[in-house]
């Protein structure tokens, strides 16, 4: 028999697994054992292995690596509003106010995939443009690094008044994926003109035309 010892570390925990398939490609009495990996949970590990012959005797055990990471875990990704609230069920003016974190256990940078918008007016769901992007003040240093904002696609019509989810998706190194998502409510934002301005709108007058 042949067998693969995992000790996670820096827990200890062994895990014992047996060889998926057994092979003697020369007939000569040397072995080849494979083994799945994808059931332990995610971590690093040493590796080794051992075997036994047919009356139970143990070979020394035989290292094979060590610091073997296992990552089966999927990437998410934190949804803040700009003053570093969580953004569920939050209401926002303008979609520039959402704060994306992308995290993962195991990778320091994981990427965003796509950032959608679905619900309220919307016939099917809207992707957004995102991009990397500053922290506010009063962010924490801890969540400081690695933030995306987006942006509504200004060849869309614009937003009507309602109730949305954002869908965000996370890519890690190890090519998994995971999916966020926030349930926002969008109102516009209006200036009020104040009374005492009169019944007009005054204008800065440009010695020269601005370039846009």
């Amino acid at each position: 028999a042949f067998w693969l010892e995992a000790t996670a570390t820096p827990s200890g925990e062994v895990y014992r697994l047996a060889h998926q398939r057994l092979l003697s490609p020369g007939g000569d009495g040397q072995w080849l054992a494979a083994t799945d990996l994808t059931t332990l949970p995610s971590g690093y590990y040493d590796l080794q292995a051992g075997a036994r012959d047919a009356v139970g005797n143990e070979a020394t055990p035989y290292p094979v690596a060590t610091g073997v990471l296992i990552d089966t875990q999927g990437p998410d990704a934190a949804l803040w509003a700009w003053d570093g609230a969580p953004l569920q069920a939050r209401t926002i003016h303008d979609l520039s106010e959402i704060l994306i974190r992308p995290q993962d256990d195991h990778d320091p940078q994981p990427t965003v995939v796509s950032v959608t918008l679905s619900g309220g007016a919307l016939a099917a769901p809207l992707p957004l443009e995102f991009g990397p992007t500053p922290a506010p003040a009063g962010l924490g240093a801890a969540d400081a690094s690695g933030l995306y904002a987006v942006d509504y696609p200004l060849t869309q019509p614009l937003l009507a008044d309602g109730d949305y989810e954002l869908t965000v998706t996370v890519r890690d190194a190890a090519q998994q994926e995971g999916v966020s998502r926030a349930t926002i409510s969008y109102a516009t934002r209006w200036l009020p003109l104040l009374a005492d301005l009169g019944p007009h709108v005054l204008l800065p007058l440009l010695e020269q035309p601005l370039a846009i």
